[in-house]
């Protein structure tokens, strides 16, 4: 008797499909399957994983999994898949200044082989594989790279190197470097970032008023003249940003239900901002906490440091 992965495998080979073929972005998902119980190989994979691959490969699923040892008992999902919630980031700031984000990752799939698509604690959409464009073979044409999300703490994709996130570390200017020993400085870094989450509020409230104030009749490109003239083009590909097309006020207030893709992801850039401004916050007041209660200590003084120079602020 074969394992299901043999069957896969070998039905595979014998019509020359490649992994990717019969189960389209999910290669890797393929190989641990047709593994089976080997290093890193899944023996029962889920039934929806299963229906998919037979559709692929022109057959029901009681045909794929007759004559196998499939047991439905023992179903397991892929755990090398995430997909990410763009609205819910993890901050932590370290002593150095540096940000840390890491966007919260659930498994891709359940036990039962069934996409997670929505974020249970919001609703919002989950990002599962990479939606950045790369450039095909010919060099005459862009194709959406839609490689899988492999590691909860993932930051880059790993098939054309784009971001998985909707603003680079660029977009975030350092925190003064005393601001976990001083008491003023941690002040003033507070006050700084309340006033860039106060600042993103406005804008996207700005946002609103131009949606409302627009006639369905005559929206030209108000919205979109406002996005991508006030400083706050969204970059999403390395080296550019993508241009947005004419928003009607009507896709805007659907947010992530519009069928616009540009405003979806202004509405994600949004939420994400909010987030990493909300985590930093509540790191800067962590470190408060530590100043007043004499946890941390000043470092021993090396001289002065040149004076840093104010960085803009992000948006």
């Amino acid at each position: 008797m074969e394992t299901i992965g043999e069957k896969i495998k070998r039905i595979r080979k014998e019509n020359g499909w490649s992994q990717d073929a019969v189960l389209p972005n999910h290669q890797s998902l393929v190989s641990q399957i047709e593994k089976g119980g080997g290093k890193g190989g899944i023996m029962n994979p889920g039934r929806g994983t299963l229906e998919k691959i037979a559709k692929n490969m022109e057959m029901n699923l009681d045909e794929l999994i007759k004559d196998t040892d499939w047991d439905p008992t023992k179903e397991t999902s892929s755990t090398n898949e995430y997909a990410f919630s763009m609205t819910e980031a993890t901050v932590k700031l370290e002593e150095s200044g540096e940000i840390i984000i890491i966007m919260k990752s659930y498994p891709r799939y359940n036990d039962k082989g069934e996409e997670n698509i929505y974020s249970p604690e919001n609703g919002r959409r989950l990002v599962s594989t990479c939606e950045a464009s790369k450039i095909s073979e010919d060099g005459k044409s862009s194709e959406p790279c839609e490689r899988s999300i492999e590691s909860p703490t993932q930051r880059y994709c790993m098939s054309c190197g784009r971001s998985l996130v909707p603003l680079g570390m660029e977009s975030w200017p350092k925190i003064k470097k005393e601001f976990w020993y001083s008491l003023d400085v941690n002040s003033e870094e507070i006050d700084r970032v309340s006033l860039w989450k106060d600042k993103e509020l406005k804008r996207w409230g700005m946002a609103f008023n131009i949606a409302d104030n627009t006639r369905d009749d005559d929206y030209s490109r108000e919205l979109s003249d406002y996005f991508g003239q006030d400083g706050s083009r969204v970059v999403f590909e390395e080296g550019g940003s993508y241009a947005v097309p004419p928003i009607l006020p009507e896709e805007f207030f659907q947010g992530y239900n519009s069928n616009n893709l540009s405003v979806v992801r202004l509405w994600r850039e949004h939420d994400y901002r909010l987030s990493v401004l909300t985590g930093l916050l509540y790191e800067l007041k962590r470190w408060t906490v530590k100043i007043v209660s004499g946890e941390v200590e000043p470092p021993p003084d090396k001289g002065n440091d040149e004076d840093r120079e104010e960085d803009d602020l992000p948006f």
